[in-house]
């Protein structure tokens, strides 16, 4: 176990950052003004057209409409492709297929949310699909990252490998040299904090212990400092705890590792997939990217990567609001306007 547990300690964060999917995934979602939804999932994979329902990112199953299809890529390799679509009456059925997830990203807790407010000249549509925390602790991203790199972090993934492919220059290294520094301290952090919460909610429940929550949570830039230096686990908790308490408290150390592997196991887990939007009417507001073609304005889409570090330490929310013109409104407008000049002017002309 300690073994185990030491490569955990010091190389889950990075192994978050180096996660490969197991099928290039990309997920459609064509929002009605009723709030019904179109989805499409495409998934891309080069093993002979054999896809694994258990290494699905998003739920696929019978009840979809699949299509297989093969091309050649580039390179000239035999590329299938996976094409599923179904129609859902609400959000409500879409959840349903969350909650009932068996492939490899079901251990996210996702749900989506579709709302429409009529504002008499215009209708407002707000879709969005969450992704719940997988720590219950407090670390937000935000408090390591500069708005630079939080702006790049979020970024999907294809476009973070296109500014990272686009002209050299010395400010857009020094943004990646910086982010990729402060990002393995948020990691850390989340890895250290929450290993302590974990072991400080075990150890309360043992009659006579003399340490509070706040004298284990001081604990944390201390094991960060040793982190940098030490790379065995036991060295580490003795340094901190000292080597007596250590020895009578080992196996709740044990206890809380093993539930700080099962904690990180949604975003540990996590396989990457991409996420486009078409909304109805003209988008207003997104923390997407949006995605443009400038001669059709009905081929207007959002994107997102859904990545196992964007929902570590917080809650994971990509929306979108659009907005539809009420024109039958402005025609009732118009002619209520009209009504009432016509009869001021019958009015005035009595009198």
């Amino acid at each position: 176990m300690k073994n185990k547990k030491g490569l955990l300690l010091i190389s889950i964060g990075f192994i978050l950052m180096f996660s490969c999917d197991s099928y290039d995934t990309t997920v459609t979602n064509t929002v009605h003004a009723d709030g019904s939804i179109t989805r499409k999932v495409v998934m891309r994979n080069d093993n002979n057209g054999e896809f694994d329902p258990g290494q699905y990112q998003v739920p696929v199953d019978s009840s979809w409409i699949t299509e297989i299809t093969m091309e050649i890529d580039e390179e000239h390799d035999t590329v299938w492709i996976l094409t599923a679509e179904k129609f859902y009456e609400s959000t409500a059925g879409l959840n349903e297929s969350y909650q009932a997830d068996s492939g490899v990203n079901k251990l996210m807790q996702r749900h989506t949310s579709f709302s429409k407010s009529f504002r008499w000249f215009t209708t407002v549509f707000r879709f969005s699909e969450t992704i719940e925390a997988a720590l219950e602790i407090e670390c937000p991203v935000s408090d390591f990252l500069t708005e630079e790199e939080l702006e790049f972090f979020y970024l999907p993934h294809s476009i973070q490998k296109l500014v990272e492919e686009g002209p050299d220059s010395l400010e857009t290294r020094e943004m990646l040299t910086s982010l990729e520094e402060n990002s393995e301290t948020w990691y850390m952090t989340c890895l250290v904090r929450s290993g302590l919460t974990n072991f400080y909610t075990l150890f309360s429940e043992y009659p006579g212990n003399e340490r509070d929550k706040e004298d284990i949570m001081s604990l944390e830039s201390e094991i960060m400092a040793l982190l940098k230096e030490e790379k065995d686990e036991e060295t580490i908790f003795i340094k901190v705890f000292g080597e007596e308490f250590y020895s009578e408290y080992k196996h709740v150390i044990d206890s809380a590792l093993d539930k700080l592997e099962e904690d990180w196991a949604p975003s540990f887990q996590a396989d990457n997939y991409d996420v486009r939007t078409r909304m109805p009417g003209r988008v207003i507001s997104t923390n997407g990217y949006i995605l443009t073609e400038e001669t059709d304005s009905a081929e207007e889409e959002i994107l997102w990567t859904v990545s196992g570090e964007y929902f570590l330490s917080e809650e994971y929310e990509m929306w979108v609001e659009s907005r539809i013109n009420n024109y039958y409104a402005w025609v009732v407008s118009v002619l209520f306007v009209l009504f009432g000049i016509t009869g001021f002017i019958i009015y005035y002309r009595k009198r």
